[in-house]
């Protein structure tokens, strides 16, 4: 079955600076690395209004950048787009400041 989260983790995976962080299955949830701290990108998506995932750093110390995404049948392909250019756009503009 291909998911809404199989998916995003699949369009995610093209941008520059994410990884995915687990190779196994999954189902609607799965977890990214990014090359840069969670915050401030999950704040940056926050402004534009988007609820970007749970940074993982607090509760899980060796996934620092990590971040847990979930992705329902609730969501439609259009959803799935808006977020991946979001998150890359964050990515881009908090390198470009670096």
């Amino acid at each position: 079955c291909y998911t809404n989260a199989a998916a995003l983790r699949a369009r995610l995976q093209a941008i520059e600076g994410v990884t995915v962080a687990f190779a196994a299955d999954h189902y609607h949830e799965f977890v990214i690395q990014l090359d840069q701290p969670v915050g401030p990108v999950l704040a940056g998506l926050a402004q534009r209004g988007i609820l970007g995932g749970l940074g993982l750093g607090e509760h899980f110390p060796e996934l620092e950048n990590g971040l847990l995404l979930c992705a329902t049948e609730t969501k439609t392909d259009a959803d799935l787009e808006e977020y991946a250019q979001a998150l890359e756009a964050q990515l881009r503009e908090r390198r470009d400041v670096r």
